[in-house]
């Protein structure tokens, strides 16, 4: 929900405040629940986009995501590495890379849903 209001907001200052927003309430929510991955991933989706961004909207982003995707590790070794594969799928260069890291996790946790969903989504 947060990600869809953040894309479909009108004006640049309108997503430059609802960026700051986000940010704000998940640090909020992350200083209540230090374990919450989701929460965790919502940040790593938002600073990816503020980064994306960051030339139109001129704020810069609390963390780095990569910073962040070790946070995740550290919680859950396969949100982690999902986290991962959303970095290197994010840049052009590493998409392939990301695709082996879902592969593998795949293959390593195969009841595990999220990485056929991810993939599921890439190519349909």
């Amino acid at each position: 929900m947060t990600y869809i209001r953040f894309k479909i907001a009108k004006s640049v200052d309108n997503r430059k405040v609802f960026a700051r927003n986000c940010q704000d309430y998940i640090m909020k929510l992350l200083a209540l629940s230090p374990n919450n991955t989701t929460g965790l991933f919502i940040l790593l989706y938002l600073t990816q986009e503020i980064e994306a961004q960051k030339s139109v909207l001129k704020i810069q982003a609390k963390f780095k995501v990569e910073d962040i995707a070790v946070r995740i590790k550290e919680k859950d070794t396969y949100i982690g590495y999902l986290a991962w594969a959303e970095i290197y799928l994010s840049r052009k260069d590493k998409q392939d890379f990301g695709l082996n890291v879902l592969n593998e996790l795949l293959e390593t946790y195969p009841s595990n849903l999220q990485a056929y969903l991810r993939i599921w989504q890439l190519y349909f």
